[in-house]
Formats: structure tokens, sequence, C-alpha cells
């Protein structure tokens, strides 16, 4: 049986044929989790084999690989004019390749790697489109290298709003260590600054969690490691919820045998590290459990989304046990995506310092002799923290929505605008100056100046 488009689909279809003939050869095409990317992708390939002409498709994972190759074959595809096939082997093997007229990258924010580059380059005549749910990257990479144009599909909460994704609720904890919060901020005390009061931590009983808000769901638990997915599995069972944990060493059979009884529903929770983010088809999944703090915005939208393929009357549940939602806002925030990169401050590949004495930010490699870059004082000595990789911190999760989320943050500043002298020259700490000049609408390094001159530096 072939595929219908919708009409959201057939027009992300329109769209990239019109901009080839417009004379662009390259297109990342982002169009969110669920929004069915393969059924789009399925339809250009069957348009392109119809004329006899050759497709090359391929990914990172034999699992998206296989998820694509029956599509295309329920789209009648003629699968003889089709390669589908890994990254890695792809790039190995490029001489055995049939020219293609058209190349299909799925999860193509891995695109501007190497071995993806390798096989683009090869083929300088073929069409490439580059699929992706979230065009962005850790690194800050952008993909104007590999592409010329980017098409967008609808957003999040157009697809939510009309019936192409489920609704959802999403439940975290509303706790911010004010203490904490005062550390490092540099004058602001928004979403970087809040995750920060949230390392390490996860909040409430992640069982009881689920057995509070969602139980009896079909769930995925993103865990932070290999260890903690087989505790929570471990934990889960122990409670009577049938569970089981799949990382990247579960043999294939293993993990094929968990697939199965979940889709059947005699398990009810797959704990795992990383191996479900892209590619896995399962719309019967309700509830997902974050327990891995994450500093990439792809990531977490992979995560959040996991639960919200859309069914009639469906509502998915997000349990977010580690606060992801005060460094992203929500899984429909609406994101105005790039071809061209650039660094996000609350994505970090190398590592930072802040320093304690100016508020400066800069890359741990500039550090010389252990002193700041930027004002020269010595930097204090971090000691190894022996104690548990995340502390568990007692608390019952509510409800966010979104305006519930700007209130909180709301609630951030008022209260740190109650406790401040009305005049700066009552400030206690450095922490004071650069909290007073950020109400009062100065630059931070106003805050740093009398810092030194009262000698609170």
């Amino acid at each position: 049986m072939v595929f219908k488009l919708y009409d959201y689909q057939q027009e992300i279809v329109d769209q990239i044929f019109q901009t080839f003939k417009n004379g662009k050869k390259s297109l990342v095409v982002s169009s969110p989790p669920g929004s069915g990317k393969t059924v789009i992708f399925s339809e250009i390939a069957k348009r392109t084999t119809n004329k006899n002409n050759r497709v090359l498709v391929f990914s990172h994972r034999k699992e998206i690989n296989q998820q694509i190759e029956k599509s295309f074959i329920k789209n009648d595809v003629d699968m003889q004019l089709v390669q589908i096939g890994s990254v890695q082997s792809f790039s190995r093997n490029l001489k055995r390749l049939y020219p293609p007229k058209l190349i299909i990258v799925d999860e193509a924010h891995r695109a501007v790697s190497n071995s993806y580059i390798k096989i683009l380059d090869h083929y300088p005549n073929a069409y490439k489109l580059l699929f992706t749910a979230t065009p962005i990257r850790l690194d800050g990479k952008g993909f104007n290298n590999v592409a010329q144009g980017m098409i967008k599909g609808k957003t999040v909460r157009w697809l939510i709003e009309h019936q192409h994704l489920a609704s959802y609720k999403y439940f975290a904890p509303l706790q911010i260590d004010l203490e904490q919060l005062k550390k490092g901020s540099n004058g602001e005390y928004q979403k970087n600054s809040i995750c920060q009061s949230y390392t390490k931590k996860i909040y409430g009983n992640v069982v009881r969690n689920y057995q509070d808000i969602a139980n009896g769901t079909q769930a995925f638990l993103y865990a932070y490691n290999v260890e903690s997915a087989k505790k929570f599995a471990d934990e889960f069972n122990r409670a009577g919820i049938p569970a089981a944990s799949v990382d990247g060493k579960t043999p294939e059979d293993k993990r094929e045998e968990i697939i199965q009884a979940f889709r059947s529903g005699k398990i009810k929770v797959i704990t795992n590290a990383e191996i479900f983010l892209e590619g896995f088809d399962a719309p019967s999944v309700q509830t997902v459990i974050q327990v891995r703090p994450t500093t990439s915005l792809a990531m977490f939208i992979q995560f959040s989304m996991r639960s919200m393929r859309y069914q009639p009357n469906k509502t998915a549940t997000i349990i977010d046990c580690v606060n992801n939602v005060g460094n992203f806002g929500l899984p429909d925030e609406e994101h105005d995506w790039k071809l061209v990169g650039k660094k996000l401050k609350y994505e970090i590949k190398n590592p930072i310092k802040t320093c304690p004495y100016c508020f400066a930010t800069f890359y741990a490699k500039d550090v010389k002799n252990n002193c700041c870059p930027i004002c020269g004082e010595e930097l204090k000595i971090e000691q190894k923290n022996e104690g548990p990789a995340y502390q568990t911190v007692d608390t019952k999760l509510v409800e966010i929505s979104h305006n519930r989320l700007t209130a909180a943050l709301a609630e951030v500043k008022e209260n740190i605008k109650r406790n401040l002298p009305e005049d700066w020259r009552q400030a206690k700490s450095i922490d004071q100056l650069y909290q007073i000049a950020e109400v009062k609408g100065y630059k931070p390094g106003w805050a740093y100046i009398k810092g030194k001159e009262m000698h609170l530096i």
C-alpha cells in the first residue's frame, strides 16, 4: 500500500522540487520528530526511481536504514535503483557504489562530519537532501558547507493543533537553589544559570514518579549511563513493573526480543542509554522519563518527543527528573533553525571556566599559570567530587506549562531583587553587585569595577 501524504508533507515535497528547479542542488530538510520524514523522502525516492534514476540513502544506524528500506518497499519504490546503507560502509566503498541522481541522508545533523562529507563530495552532480528534525549541533557547526538552502516543515505546536502529534503533559521540579544560581551568573539569571543549579541532581524517586504520574503506560527511560539504565530497570522490576534495559552491547536477538515484548505490552518500561534516540518507530510509547541531564538541544528534543507520536485520544507524558526543561523550555518551543551555525551558550564542546572574580568565561585551555586570562586573578583549584555521580533530591514533580515556566523565571528574578540592598554601597559580595547591575541595567563591568573599589574581589 503506497503512502498518502498529508497536506503539510506534500508542501515539503513541492518546496523541495521547486527549490531544485530554482538551481539549488543540496538542501537541509527540517521537520519535527514524528512528522513523517521517512514518508516524505520515500515519496521523493519513488518519483526519482520512476524516472529510472538512482538513489543513494544512508544514515549512521542499521536500525534506521532497515526502517527506511521497509518504508520504501511499502511505497513501491523501485529498490533495484536504490542503495541503502551505513555512512561507515559507504565512505569506505565509494568505488562500489553506482553514481546516484539523488542522495538522501537521514539524521543529517551528523552530516558535517568527515565521513558524510566524503560521500557527498564524491558525487558533485547529484541532488542532495539532508533530513533532520534538529538541524543544530553541540559544536555549533552549521550546514552551509554541505547545503545551499533549508526547507522547514510545520512547527511542533502546529502539528499538535492539527492532530499530527500527540498533545503532552510535562512534569518537572520547580526548585531553584538561589545560592547556586548566583555563582558565575555574570549578571544573567536566565536559562543557562538556572540550569547550573540543577546539575548532577535527580529529583524525586524515579519509580514513584512513574507510578504517581503515568502508571501502566508504555515508557522509555533515558539514563545517564549503561550502569544507571540497568539499575533503574532493576528498580522497576522490584516494584512489580516489567522493565528491561538495552544498551549498545545488548545482542541483536536479545534487543529484538525486548522490543517485541515491549510492543506487545509484556514489558512496560525500557531503560536505555542512547540506543533509542533516533529512528525507532514506536507510536505506543506514551511516557518518556528523563534521568539524563543534557546540554544538547537536539538530544533534548529527541528525548522529549519520543512519546508524542500521534494516536487518537493519546496524551503524551514527559517526566523530567533532571529538569532539562529549565535549560531548553518545553518541547513545542519554536526554534529559528539556521543553515549557518553558531555557538550556543548552553551547548559547550570544550571545557569552559568562569572566573569567580571578574566573571569572565573562557576556554580552560586558555588558562596560564592558573590565572584568569582576563583579570589576572589566581583561580581556585577545584576539588574533585568523590561522592555519587548524581544526588537524589526528595521532591514532588509538578506539571509545567508555558505560563508556569515563565512565571517561575519571573519569580526567581523577583526573589533576587527583594534580597538586594537599596544602595549598591551596602552590597556584601561581588555576587550582589552583579545582581544590582542586572536589575538596574548596568553592564557587568560596572560590578567588577565597584567590587574592586570595595575590596570585594
